[in-house]
C-alpha cells in the first residue's frame, strides 16, 4: 500500500523513464535525467543537464462519502537546461514529451480520473552560459478509499 501523493509522483515519473527520454541538444540525442525527489536548492548538477525533477507542491481533499476521498493533487515537473545558444528548445523539447507521454499514460494507468496540464513559467539566466528552468504544473484528481489495499506500491521508491 502506499501514500497517494507518493504514488503519482512515482507514477508520473514511471511514464517519463519506462522507455527511455531524450532530447536533440546541438544536434545529438541526449538523454533527460529524471529526479522523482528535488535535489537542495531545487537546481541539478551540469551533469544531469538537461533534466527535470517532479514533486508534489500541494493537494486539496474533500470526502466524497464516509468511504470515499477526493483529491487534487498539484503536482510540479521543473524542467531545466544549459548551454550557450539551445536552452529554450532543450526545454521545449521536454515539455512536448512530457506533455505527450502524459496525456497518453491512460491516466497513469487508471489510477487517477484526471489528469490535465495547468500551466507554465519560464526563468532564463543570460551569461556565458545560459541556464534555463520551466516549471510545468499538473492538476491531477483521485477519486479513492482512504485505505484502499488496492492502491499498487509505486514500481521505485
Amino acid at each position: 500500500m502506499s501514500f497517494i501523493l507518493k504514488f503519482v509522483r512515482q507514477a508520473i515519473g514511471d511514464v517519463l523513464v519506462q522507455t527511455g527520454f531524450s532530447i536533440p541538444v546541438n544536434g545529438v540525442d541526449t538523454p533527460v535525467t529524471v529526479k522523482r525527489d528535488p535535489p537542495s536548492g531545487l537546481w541539478l548538477n551540469d551533469s544531469q543537464l538537461p533534466g527535470l525533477m517532479i514533486f508534489v507542491r500541494g493537494d486539496r481533499v474533500s470526502t466524497t462519502s464516509m468511504r470515499r476521498k477526493r483529491r487534487e493533487i498539484t503536482v510540479d515537473l521543473i524542467l531545466q537546461a544549459k548551454g550557450p545558444h539551445d536552452v529554450l528548445d532543450q526545454i521545449d523539447d521536454m515539455h512536448l514529451e512530457i506533455e505527450n507521454r502524459l496525456m497518453d499514460s491512460g491516466n497513469l494507468s487508471g489510477t487517477v480520473f484526471d489528469l490535465q496540464p495547468e500551466g507554465s513559467e519560464v526563468h532564463l539566466e543570460r551569461g556565458e552560459v545560459v541556464l534555463g528552468a520551466r516549471r510545468v504544473t499538473w492538476r491531477v484528481r483521485v477519486d479513492y478509499a482512504p485505505r484502499d489495499p488496492y492502491l499498487p506500491a509505486p514500481a521505485t521508491d
